[in-house]
């Protein structure tokens, strides 16, 4: 083979198999889709109850509700709604609306926190909000005693101020008046300063009270009744050196203090 032929065959094109290319079957180029929070924005929490200033009685199932609306007031359905209180670490619910009984006693600032989905952080908070028990608060009222001698009534009336623990158990406080027996020029002057220790168990009054009269100290049993709505009527009976004392005490509700006030007498 002479030089000149082996340079042709060997500068020769090869055989190429060309394809076409269907650009139908190419993937699609995707854009990467991002999530609309634009409903969030401007959104508001509202806490519907309770209000500030609200008494929730304490044991008892109360409502709690809150909801974040858009900025026409529409209600966005978001439930994730945390609650805290700023006196007990452990209530410590998440929800919109839901009923509670685990809130313990004192006077609460409540507050609703909501993260929404476009990173957003609402809060809502109400203070004042008293927890005790139902019965629970200082009462204000009289007290009245009488007796008879040898067919005469005798009889004297004054106040009373009691002040019922934030559980509703413990009754507390004093009543008082001024008995003046006066027979055949004979006269007794009675000062009966009563100091109660009674208890309450879901509305029936027991225990006794104790006035002290010329360094006797007179000692009855107290047994009465006590409403939720803060009705507190109860009586004694005793004998104090041949003389039957009657009496009779009422008292209500004029605050839901529990540390007493002044000005009930």
């Amino acid at each position: 083979m002479s030089p000149a032929l082996f340079l042709l065959f060997a500068c020769a094109p090869s055989e190429v198999e060309v394809h076409e290319i269907d650009e139908d079957t190419l993937p699609a180029e995707t854009e990467e889709e991002v999530e609309d929070f634009s409903e969030w924005d401007g959104a508001m929490l509202e806490v519907l109850y309770p209000a500030s200033g609200d008494f929730l009685p304490w044991g008892e199932v109360n409502p709690f509700s809150a909801r974040v609306v858009d900025t026409e007031g529409n209600d966005l359905g978001f439930d994730e709604i945390q609650w805290t209180s700023d006196i007990d670490d452990v209530w410590t619910p998440i929800g919109g609306t839901f009923d509670d009984d685990a809130l313990d006693i004192g006077t609460h600032t409540l507050t609703a926190t909501a993260e929404l989905p476009n990173g957003d952080r609402l809060a809502y908070s109400l203070g004042g909000v008293l927890v005790q028990s139902i019965y629970a608060g200082t009462y204000a009222g009289s007290l009245t005693v009488s007796t008879e001698y040898d067919g005469y009534a005798f009889a004297c009336s004054g106040g009373s101020t009691l002040v019922v623990d934030p559980y509703g158990v413990d009754v507390t406080g004093d009543a008082n008046c001024l008995l003046l027996l006066s027979y055949s020029g004979f006269e007794l002057e009675l000062d009966l300063a009563y100091v109660s220790n009674i208890e309450n168990d879901m509305g029936v009054l027991g225990g006794d009270m104790a006035a002290e009269v010329y360094g006797y100290e007179l000692p009855v049993d107290f047994e009465g009744t006590l409403t939720e709505d803060g009705e507190l009527t109860g009586g004694f009976t005793t004998d104090l050196l041949g003389v039957i004392l009657d009496g009779e005490l009422s008292a209500s509700r004029v605050s839901r203090d529990t540390e007493g006030v002044e000005e009930a007498n």
